[in-house]
Order: C-alpha cells, then structure tokens, then sequence
C-alpha cells in the first residue's frame, strides 16, 4: 500500500493521520537523542587506560602548524583587505577599474 493513500485504509482524515505520523516521528527522534546523549555521556565518564606514547617532538610540530595557521591566515586577510580597500578607493575617486590588483 502506498503511504499516500495509507490514511484511507485507517479510517482517519489525512490531516489527522498526518499529525498523528509527525507525533510518532518526534518521539522517535526524542528518544534517539537521548539515548545518544546517554551513550556519549557513558563513554566520556568512564575511564579507559591509555597505552599511547607522545613524541617529544610533537608538541613542537603542533606548535608549528599553529604558528603556520595563524601567519598564513593574516597573510590571506592583508591580501583581501588591500584589494577590497583599492576597490573601493576606485569607486569613491571614479577611475576605472583596472588591473592594479596587489597580490
């Protein structure tokens, strides 16, 4: 039976069998949420032994891309900003565009 006639074979109206589908789906999606929040919770508060070993050296290459992330992003927004404020200089003088783009 296909569900768009499956109201008809329940007797109900389509409104009421629709709404009647939306409460069933929410308290589904409330109690799959509750039960992951519950899971997770477990997972986090239980304590696992860990048998790992940090190289002394990773804490410098983290620090590294860090630096990286940090400069390479100031470099892309200077770059951004110098054109977007050429642009705009362009337009408030009422030159032409052209390609005096800095890179």
């Amino acid at each position: 039976m296909a569900m768009a006639h499956a109201w008809k074979a329940c007797g109900e109206t389509r409104r009421g069998f629709e709404s009647r589908l939306h409460r069933m789906y929410n308290t589904y999606m409330k109690k799959s949420i509750e039960l992951v929040t519950i899971l997770i919770v477990i997972v986090l508060i239980v304590p696992k032994p860990v048998y790992a070993y940090i190289d002394p050296g990773t804490g410098s290459y983290v620090f590294q891309i860090i630096l990286a992330a940090i400069f390479g992003g100031g470099f892309a927004f200077r770059s951004n900003i110098k054109n977007v404020f050429l642009k705009i200089k362009k337009v408030i003088s009422g030159k032409k565009e052209s390609s005096d783009k800095i890179d």
